[in-house]
């Protein structure tokens, strides 16, 4: 078991006070219950690879060329700016 040491307002020492001495408990023992009771009712999170209804994204295999364009574009994006800029321009 591990010991801690902790500090705790006036009112909060007399909260706790009247409960260890109605339950015939000691100190240690009203707040390892009440910490066992509030992190038992603690929302319990799952992994998202654990839940059933999880679905990865699945990134479709893209068409050719001719429905979305040139298949490089995430590489070579700043050629193709730069090329549609100066076709706009009336520079190509």
């Amino acid at each position: 078991m591990k010991s801690a040491t902790i500090t705790i307002p006036n009112d909060l020492e007399a909260d706790l006070n009247e409960v260890a001495r109605k339950r015939n408990l000691s100190h240690a023992e009203v707040i390892e219950d009440t910490l066992r009771k509030y992190l038992n009712e603690l929302p319990q999170e799952r992994p998202i690879a654990d839940d059933d209804d999880f679905r990865p994204f699945r990134v479709p295999v893209l068409p050719d060329k001719d429905e979305f364009g040139e298949p490089d574009v995430s590489v070579n994006h700043d050629y193709y700016l730069a090329k549609d800029l100066e076709h706009k321009l009336g520079r190509a």
